[in-house]
């Protein structure tokens, strides 16, 4: 497995879809590769998952983010900054 290994939260950020249809996602296995991890069963899913979901349900990758190296999307990282 080479690539990049993405939290699930991320998932949802880059593919713009809630965080709970994602999880219902991963246990239809419409993620190929995605696994549990952790003592808490938190799931990791492999960017060659994401490519592999993408192309059998016949989806366009959302600008090549995810695969420019550039962050996923997240409205957490829009908060204004604190000026001291």
């Amino acid at each position: 497995m080479t690539g990049r290994v993405y939290t699930a939260r991320e998932v949802a950020d880059m593919e713009r879809i809630h965080l709970v249809t994602l999880y219902g996602y991963l246990k239809e296995g419409r993620f190929p590769g995605a696994y549990r991890a952790g003592e808490r069963a938190s799931w990791r899913i492999p960017s060659e998952a994401i490519k592999r979901h993408r192309q059998s349900y016949g989806l366009k990758p959302p600008v090549q983010q995810e695969y420019a190296g550039i962050e996923p999307y997240s409205p957490r990282s829009r908060r204004r900054k604190k000026t001291p």
